[in-house]
């Protein structure tokens, strides 16, 4: 079954070689004449023709990074690069997505019935849930039984004409089923072998499995999340998930740098426990220099004034004035010319010390006043605000952003 829509072309005969440049999407319908055991999935249509079907600015974003012209058109950083990706839900098929929007080839392998998440339903979207299609763009896709043996042998083809390989099946699956480390770069010494873990690689729970909440819970971030005086509560992302994907895509850019150098293969171990701890690294320093358990705040970070949201008269609106600068820039904006010159509030300690006062202040000055009135004041002082905006409303913000002031953002927070 071919994909509908734009000319695809079939994949070349396997074993794959290592492509010049990044091929012209492809339908997969022949490809079964050159696997045993390969099908399309359905929905995998969609999955080959998702370039043409994200928003323009996303693609010009992946299609023309800044600095990689040419007199020809853009060549992307990972024009080349083929990667086969043996993952599934949304950790490892992150990776994939990073790399092919970078420009590698991507082939996604999934089981007969295709990827777990695929089956995330309700909704369905262009038949599968959206889930699946979040975190699989850009991509090729074939179907492998690898409990059989041709489907094992169909894999290692694939593997020798890749650069790299990603993995996050359960922990010691890919052991049992001889695709390991080990037996993957003995295939192909020049792989980087991406091994997506759970709990690590090493100690008594590395072969234990998990998903995104478990983490949340396990680490310490749920805990860190919600009201003070409340129950801990689940990031409304899937932080773990999205990030370590993220660290994993660093990682195999990291292996493909070290490979120029010494024309071997590397194996790169990350896991979700670590990127969840990880991403608690301001509150266990935090935790380490005072003894004490961080203290939840339900919109900004107990430790910086000001770092948070309040009301306004038709919404709520979130205020990042966390340096010096910033807050006399917001003391001005708003005709408080003591937060801008008293030495009572210079430096973030002092503000600490009044920070019930200031946003109490604050709180009556904005309740009179709509968030968008509110917007275009701190635009126009420097001052990093922002609505705090639903999905359908976040999709309707300009390109950029278009509100929360510029000036001085620098990241953020104090956590």
């Amino acid at each position: 079954m071919a994909a509908s829509g734009p000319d695809l072309s079939p994949l070349p005969p396997l074993p794959l070689p290592r492509p010049k440049a990044v091929p012209a999407m492809h339908s997969i319908a022949a490809a079964s004449a050159h696997l045993p055991n390969m099908r399309l999935l359905p929905g995998c249509a969609i999955l080959l023709q998702s370039r043409v079907r994200r928003p323009a600015a996303l693609h010009q974003a992946a299609c023309a990074p800044a600095g990689l012209g040419t007199k020809g058109g853009w060549r992307m950083p990972l024009s080349g690069v083929r990667v086969v990706e043996l993952a599934q839900i949304i950790a490892g098929p992150v990776v994939g997505q990073v790399l092919a929007e970078l420009g590698a080839d991507v082939i996604k392998v999934e089981r007969p019935e295709g990827d777990e998440s695929r089956r995330w339903t309700p909704p369905v979207w262009f038949g599968a849930a959206p889930t699946f299609h979040g975190v699989n763009r850009s991509k090729r896709s074939v179907s492998l039984d690898l409990t059989q043996e041709d489907g094992r042998a169909g894999l290692l083809k694939l593997v020798r004409g890749a650069d790299v390989f990603v993995q996050n099946l359960r922990p010691g699956v890919t052991a049992k089923l001889g695709l390991g480390p080990a037996a993957l770069l003995r295939e192909n010494p020049r792989l980087v072998y991406c091994d997506m873990g759970a709990f690590g690689h090493k100690g008594p729970k590395r072969l234990d499995p998990g998903f995104e909440v478990l983490f949340q819970a396990f680490s310490g971030l749920m805990d860190n999340t919600g009201d003070p005086d409340g129950q801990p509560m689940r990031m409304g992302a899937a932080v773990c998930d999205m990030s370590t994907g993220l660290w994993t895509a660093v990682g195999a850019l990291a292996g493909l740098r070290q490979r120029e150098t010494t024309g071997k293969g590397v194996v790169v171990n990350t896991s979700l426990l670590e990127t969840a701890m990880f991403l608690l690294t301001t509150q266990f320093v935090s935790h380490k220099a005072t003894g004490k358990r961080p203290v939840r705040h339900p919109t900004g970070s107990p430790r910086v004034v000001v770092f948070e949201a309040f009301d306004a008269a038709d919404g709520r609106i979130l205020i990042t004035a966390a340096t010096d600068r910033l807050f006399k820039r917001l003391g001005l904006a708003l005709g408080r010319s003591d937060w801008a010159e008293s030495p009572a509030f210079e430096g973030n300690a002092a503000r600490m010390e009044r920070h019930g006062e200031i946003v109490r202040d604050l709180q009556a000055v904005l309740a009179a006043g709509r968030v968008r009135e509110w917007m275009e004041v701190f635009e126009a002082a420097g001052v990093p605000a922002s609505p705090i905006n639903n999905l359908a409303e976040a999709l309707q913000e300009p390109p950029g952003g278009g509100g929360g002031g510029g000036g001085g953002g620098g990241g953020g927070g104090g956590g």
